[in-house]
């Protein structure tokens, strides 16, 4: 080919024309149309170039050769030529191999790919190593050191599964772990005072003798520092179950503590009395005194038989605890009324009680006491009046303001209204030396406070009511129906008839005998001190049942049933030294029955009873099951990698841009924060001074102690020093630089949670460790494939984030990424960018793990920083399908069966689809139809979830702001990796 051919023709690779042969079958004109992933580069092989020499032999040009005739191959000429023919074919192959590795698209080789990166400052990921954290645990025995110093860089190894090696991961950090740190366990019960509507209580023990019925009293402070006080309960205990494990009995009670009407709370701090004895009053077993003959209720009651006196008609006379009660209680002088004194007008909020001898008050404008106000109080009387003699009584009382009389329990005064001073009264005949009920209720409105009472019979004027005539109603004395050595002072008993209950305290008890109501035996003979007891049980002497014999109990710690969630943990013991920045792990049962482990950062920690709560900077992200709830907090990252020291040689002042090759592959990379996400996990010493590693020796000063590190694609590094212009060369010196590295990386490090074992360091008092997360992050040497889609991003962004295109760009080029879609979504905060990713092989990168962390925080700082953006896993959607497939009646159904799915499952496949990508019908029949073997396709089913159904189109989910405020991440749509609901011949 002459030189204007070559001009006319600037893709021909025949400059020189040597080759140029009858026919044009060598050189081959080639043309390479844009986009092509391989590049044609051969201008003839082994049959075309010997074609044309063959074909040379006879051109004019070479007359010498006309006498040539021969063309066999066995002839040395020809010979020759085919000689030749087979170095250009080789030469040519190579040639167009070369060719093709000098470019990103076509290159195909790990070393183009890297010197072509380097053209542009880019470098190949090397990988990184995969990370955990591990719990240690150290010795708990006697003797035990209290606290245990661990350096950084404890080896532990990998026990490893089928066709694993084991792989050894260092510490990174040191701690101070101690043996109360080991495991941490939330607090399983805790003690809560019974409070309004408790209905469930826990005992301690598991032989309280108790059971379904018997009665419980919960009393407190309050009722022994007031008799008046409300503030108790009686309950009935409806069930109850023994927990010999944790030696306690749990009790359920009929119905809550407190009460809504009347409102009244249960006691503050209650102590609870179980009431042994059940017992009745004296005579509640009396025959009934209507049955008996009239002979004999006339022998009882002392009478002739000609006396015309009426005979009771209901029960026996004296049938009332009052008359039961000791014989000179109803005898002996008066002693006045029982005066209760409250802090309003309705009798409500009582302040005082007492025993007034009369009822014969002016207190003016003040009060009865400093402790209740001067113009709004109320009193209430209570007792027996005791008439000196038979007839009729008129009752007058002096008051201002409000005032009610009732005598034998008739309304007899009833002025209950404001008024100035005045006097009402009322008449009511009375029978000599019969005591009867009497209450007066007075109130004060303003002004003035006066009441008095007063009295007028026959042959008597009109006269303050005197005390001897009056009895408080304060009668506290019981007979029981049996002895019951049990029922001892200072112990508490109840009086219960249906509609009401009274509690009691026993002042003093001892044995006696009554005789009456035809009754005979010996009794239990109680002074007790509380309220009401003739005004609601004087007349209920059958009805009432009592309650007694009681023997205190203690409470036990309640247990703790919620889950496991929120800002903070109470644990089960009281721990010391957990400062703010202490990392913990929390793992257990998650409530949907999954086992999760969380990293959590302690904010502080605080006393709380004999245990210790601890708050975290974050909250929990799953809910947990109380009882499989473990803390670590001797805890500590590791990561993948084993240091290896290596003298790497000997400086040489003179020798510019020395090399020394670290003997130990591959070397560790960890995560970092910078643009490519990774750093080498290696240290350099020349004359034991620390050299810094740069990314490249251009721009470094000449003094600078720098070098770089170059990697090969087995992981092997190389290290080049400066050459005294661009970086310091190194001083001279015998073995004088040391090189401190690690060696292990990639996917091989992301283990399963409990792998990590089998301690290669044991410092002294160190037991034993695990890995109670899995070993995540570890990612493999850039692949080819991923440098030739990442070189360009890289040069595109420049290391940093401005358009919503740099942050995908950014992300998608990071280590450990494979896919990236940036959004802009309207969060909680603010307008935020909202990244999408998905890890290699289709990993769903944890939230919060390294891979995450460090891309975030590497976008951070080299994006604007008043820019909001977030980064999250991509969620995984799954469509399914079945379909029937007519086949070419040449081909093996079985066998274009499986290729149609194996088709399917490499189009929607991970490597293959992107962020919101949508599966068409269409697409489906397409992708069938081009397998051999296939004549035609008909889909029935296309569809999302569970409900099958037929779908034109699929659409995955955008990312979102979610109704909380928060960023959902995209969607990325792939075939269910489970069977498709069918796949057959069409019939």
């Amino acid at each position: 080919m002459s030189k204007s051919d070559f001009t006319d023709h600037p893709s021909s690779q025949n400059a020189c024309g040597c080759c140029e042969g009858v026919g044009s079958q060598s050189p081959a004109r080639v043309y390479n149309r844009p986009g092509l992933t391989a590049v044609a580069y051969r201008i003839g092989n082994h049959g075309s170039v010997l074609a044309t020499l063959l074909a040379r032999l006879s051109a004019k040009d070479y007359p010498a050769l006309a006498k040539l005739r021969t063309r066999d191959r066995d002839d040395f000429s020809i010979a020759l030529l085919d000689a030749y023919a087979c170095m250009a074919d080789v030469l040519s192959f190579y040639q167009e191999r070369i060719a093709n590795e000098s470019y990103l698209r076509t290159a195909g080789e790990r070393l183009s790919m890297q010197e072509l990166a380097r053209l542009i400052g880019y470098r190949l990921n090397p990988g990184v190593a995969a990370e955990t954290y591990l719990a240690f645990m150290v010795e708990t025995a006697e003797g035990a050191p209290k606290q245990v110093q661990l350096a950084a860089g404890i080896k532990v190894q990998s026990v490893p599964g089928q066709d694993e090696k084991p792989e050894t991961f260092e510490t990174v950090e040191k701690i101070e772990a101690r043996p109360e740190w080991n495991i941490l366990q939330p607090r399983m019960s805790e003690m809560k005072v019974p409070v309004f509507g408790t209905k469930t209580i826990y005992l301690q023990g598991t032989a309280t003798q108790l059971k379904a019925g018997d009665a419980l009293l919960f009393v407190g402070s309050e009722r022994e520092k007031e008799s008046g006080s409300e503030r108790w309960d009686f309950r009935r205990i409806s069930s109850l179950k023994v927990d010999s494990a944790e030696g306690t009995t749990k009790v359920i009670l009929e119905r809550g503590l407190g009460s809504v009407f009347p409102n009244v709370d249960p006691a503050g701090n209650p102590d609870v009395f179980a009431l042994r004895q059940r017992a009745s009053l004296f005579g509640y077993n009396a025959p009934d005194w209507r049955i008996m003959s009239e002979q004999m209720q006339r022998g009882y009651l002392g009478m002739d038989a000609d006396d015309a006196t009426d005979i009771p008609a209901t029960d026996w006379p004296g049938f009332t605890i009052a008359d039961i009660s000791d014989p000179p209680v109803r005898t002996a002088s008066g002693k006045g009324l029982y005066a209760e004194y409250f802090d309003t007008k309705e009798l409500t909020k009582r302040k005082l009680t007492r025993i007034d001898p009369t009822v014969n008050f002016d207190w003016g404008t003040g009060a009865p006491d400093p402790s209740i106000g001067a113009d709004t109080f109320s009193v209430r009387w209570s007792g027996w009046v005791q008439a000196p003699v038979t007839g009729s009584y008129t009752f007058y009382t002096r008051s201002d303001d409000g005032v009610r009389l009732w005598v034998d329990d008739q309304l007899i005064i009833n002025e209950w209204s404001v008024h100035a001073l005045k006097e009402d009264s009322g008449t009511i005949y009375l029978n000599e030396k019969e005591k009867v009920n009497i209450r007066l209720e007075f109130y004060e409105n303003g002004v003035n406070a006066v009441i008095k009472l007063y009295w007028a019979y026959p042959g008597q004027s009109k006269q303050i009511i005197p005390q001897e005539r009056l009895y408080p109603r304060n009668i506290h004395t019981l007979h029981l129906d049996a002895v019951y050595p049990g029922i001892v002072p200072g112990s508490w008993l109840v009086l219960s008839i249906p509609e009401y209950q009274e509690l009691y305290s026993v002042t003093s008890a001892g044995e006696d005998s009554r005789a009456s109501f035809s009754l005979t035996g010996k009794t239990t003979r109680l002074q007790v001190k509380g309220e009401n007891l003739l005004e609601l049980f004087n007349d209920q002497v059958r009805e009432t049942a009592v309650f007694a014999q009681s023997e205190k109990l203690t409470l036990a710690n309640t247990p703790i049933v919620n889950n496991v969630s929120g800002w903070s943990l109470a644990v089960d013991k009281k721990v010391e030294g957990i400062l703010p920045e202490h990392k913990l792990l929390l793992c257990g049962e998650t409530v949907a029955g999954a086992t999760n482990c969380e990293v959590l950062t302690v904010s502080k920690s605080e006393p709380d009873g004999s245990a210790t709560k601890l708050y975290f900077t974050s909250q929990l992200k799953q809910t947990y099951k109380r009882q499989t709830v473990k803390v670590y907090a001797n805890v500590v990252v590791a990561t993948h990698g084993e240091t290896v020291h290596q003298i790497l040689g000997s400086g040489a002042a003179q020798t510019a841009h020395q090399r020394f090759a670290l003997k130990h592959a591959p070397l560790t990379f960890v995560r970092a924060d910078n643009e490519s996400g990774a750093e080498t996990a290696l240290e350099v010493r020349v004359n034991d001074i620390a050299w810094h590693e740069v990314s490249s020796l251009y721009g470094a000063e000449p003094d600078d102690r720098s070098y770089v590190v170059r990697v090969d694609g087995n992981g092997g590094g190389e290290i080049q020093f400066g050459d005294g212009k661009r970086g310091a060369r190194l001083s001279t010196g015998q073995e004088n630089v040391l090189g401190i590295y690690r060696k292990g990386i990639g996917s091989t490090g992301n283990l399963k949670a409990g792998q990590l074992r089998q301690l290669l360091t044991r410092p002294l008092g160190l037991k034993e460790v695990s890995n109670p997360l899995d070993a995540t992050g570890g990612v493999d040497a850039e692949s080819v494939e991923d440098g030739r889609r990442n070189m360009p991003l890289g040069v595109r962004t420049l290391g940093r984030a401005v358009s919503l295109q740099d942050y995908e760009d950014y992300a998608r080029a990071y280590t450990g990424i494979a896919k990236a879609r940036a959004d802009v979504l309207n969060l909680r905060d603010n307008r935020t960018i909202f990244i999408t990713v998905a890890g290699k092989n289709a990993v769903q990168p944890v939230s919060g793990g390294p891979t995450l962390t460090s891309l975030l925080n590497s976008l951070k700082k080299n994006s604007d920083p008043f820019v909001a953006c977030t980064v999250a896993a991509y969620n995984q959607a799954y469509f399914k399908l079945a379909l029937r497939i007519k086949r070419h009646p040449d081909h093996v159904i079985e066998r274009v069966l499986s290729d149609v799915e194996a088709a399917l499952r490499n189009a929607f496949s991970f490597d293959v689809r992107e962020f919101g990508q949508s599966v068409a019908r269409s697409e489906i029949i397409t992708i069938a139809q081009k397998v051999e073997g296939v004549e035609g396709v008909d889909v029935d089913r296309l569809y999302l979830g569970t409900d099958w159904a037929l779908e034109s189109r699929l659409v995955p989910e955008p990312a979102f702001a979610g109704s909380d405020g928060n960023g959902v991440a995209a969607e990325l749509l792939l075939l269910d990796p489970g069977p498709l609901d069918y796949l057959e011949e069409m019939l």
